[in-house]
Parts: C-alpha cells; structure tokens; sequence
C-alpha cells in the first residue's frame, strides 16, 4: 500500500493532530459546515491494517493520545485529503506507551485522590485513617511518576503538560 499524501509529522515521525488552520485548508465545503454534524473519534494512524501486524503497533495505534474527536464532515476530509499514516519506528512507539503508562499512572492517581478527597468531605467514609493512608499512598506514586514525567520525550508536550501539571500542584499541596 503506497501513503503518497502523509499528514505532516514531527522529527519521530508522530502525528501532528489536526489544527482548526489544517481542517479549514482541507475542507470540501467551504459555505460551513452541514446541520446534521455529529462528533467522531479519527485514529491519527491508519489505515488499521497497516497497525495490526503486531502487538505494540496495535496498541499504540489504539492509545487514546492518538486520537482526536471531530466533526464528522472534518474526519470525512482528513480520510479524503491523506491516504493514511506510516508507522513511526518500533523504538519511538515502544518509548511513546512506557510515557504514555506514566502519564496514564499519574492521571489514575489523581482521580483517585479527588474521590477519596470528595468521599471524606461528605462523610461518608468509616475508616478515615485508613482511608487517609491510601491518599498518601498516592500522592507518593505521583511524586514518583513526576520525577520519570521529567524524562519523556515523545509524547508531544501538549498532550503530557496537563497531566504534569495537575499532578504537581497534588504533589506540592502534600508537602
């Protein structure tokens, strides 16, 4: 299968998620956009038979930072206008899911928190120590996680600040 007409990609050969100037530069209909529009969830790296010959291409085409959600006339575009995606390097993919489970750790630990913090404000937990202890069991893997958040390198920074940035303003209220 020959990818002859790419979305433009960084120097890893990542995907650059489509920008509202890239959508209307590739738009087909430009009175705007049709009433009957529904949003649709557009995979940055297709065609899927070309990310199904191994595990770690398929989990990283499926990881939910490579996606983005758009309006379906958008999506009817971008599949219109690029014919799919080459894989980047098995390396950088491999590289791309360890940050991305640090990323995921790091954003568990903090709903985590905010449940436990929303249970214990409303009362309505019995063992308040014990409940106490498991807060700070993971206010501890966030300042761990933080410390290896500082390494990544792939993932594109748009995606790892807000992460990074909600985790550290946990970390500093528990010191």
């Amino acid at each position: 299968m020959r990818l002859e007409h790419q979305p433009e990609t960084n120097c890893f050969g990542l995907v650059l998620p489509p920008t509202k100037e890239t959508l209307k530069a590739i738009s087909k209909n430009n009175s705007g956009k049709s009433k009957h529009q529904f949003i649709d969830r557009h995979h940055m790296y297709w065609p899927r038979c070309i990310y199904q010959d191994n595990q770690t291409t398929k989990e990283f085409r499926e990881h939910r930072f490579n996606s983005v959600w758009l309006l379906r006339e958008d999506h009817n575009n971008i599949h219109f206008t690029y014919d799919g995606v080459t894989p980047p390097p098995i390396d950088v993919m491999e590289t791309y899911l360890i940050e991305a489970a640090i990323l995921d750790s790091l954003d568990v630990c903090i709903k985590a928190i905010e449940m436990i913090d929303a249970a214990l404000y409303a009362g309505r937990v019995r063992q308040v120590k014990s409940t106490e202890s498991i807060r700070e069991g993971k206010i501890d893997a966030i300042t761990y996680n933080l410390a290896k958040a500082t390494k990544i390198e792939i993932i594109p920074r748009n995606i790892s600040q807000s992460s990074i940035h909600r985790a550290a303003q946990y970390a500093l209220i528990a010191a």
